[in-house]
């Protein structure tokens, strides 16, 4: 394999890592200064408490950096996650229980593909947000389901939101 395609498929990855982010400050209209957004798994995938590489670092970071306040649910990699981004300066607020992160929350990002987020109570989710509004950068939910319960919904690669 040439240096070329390595060199393309690791910026098409890192472009990746982006787009979700990209989707929140647009839905924003760029202004994301105070805001508060729920990353629902910050592993890189489920079933581990493994950080390294994960898009949820890319997205906490420049939700930081813009100005918003970050709250995380992980089952296995929470603590890393809160460790690794506080080594960077970025406070994150850590919660135990899914849905109590979600509180008075302006948005819900779904980062990691757990179980525990595969199958949520939609209305339990509706409540807590300030607005009904889901990220889903692992593509979780059956979109047409999510849009009539009433959400704006973005999903990586589906033409909604």
């Amino acid at each position: 394999m040439s240096f070329k395609i390595v060199e393309t498929v690791e910026e098409v990855n890192k472009e990746q890592k982006k787009y979700v982010f990209e989707k929140v400050k647009k839905h924003f209209s760029n202004d994301l200064k105070g805001k508060v957004f729920v990353l629902w798994g910050t592993a890189f995938k489920a079933n581990t408490d493994d950080i390294r590489e994960t898009p949820a670092i890319d997205t906490a970071l420049a939700l930081h950096n813009a100005g918003a306040k970050v709250r995380i649910h992980d089952p296995a990699a929470a603590d890393h996650f809160e460790q690794y981004m506080a080594k960077m300066n970025v406070p994150v607020d850590q919660f135990e229980n899914k849905y109590d992160a979600l509180n008075g929350a302006d948005g819900l990002i779904v980062m990691t593909e757990w179980k525990q987020y595969r199958a949520p109570d939609f209305e339990e989710i509706k409540s807590r947000l300030k607005s009904p509004v889901i990220f889903d950068g692992r593509n979780l939910y059956n979109t047409k389901k999510v849009l009539e319960q009433g959400f704006t919904y973005y999903a990586v690669g589906k033409a909604i939101g």
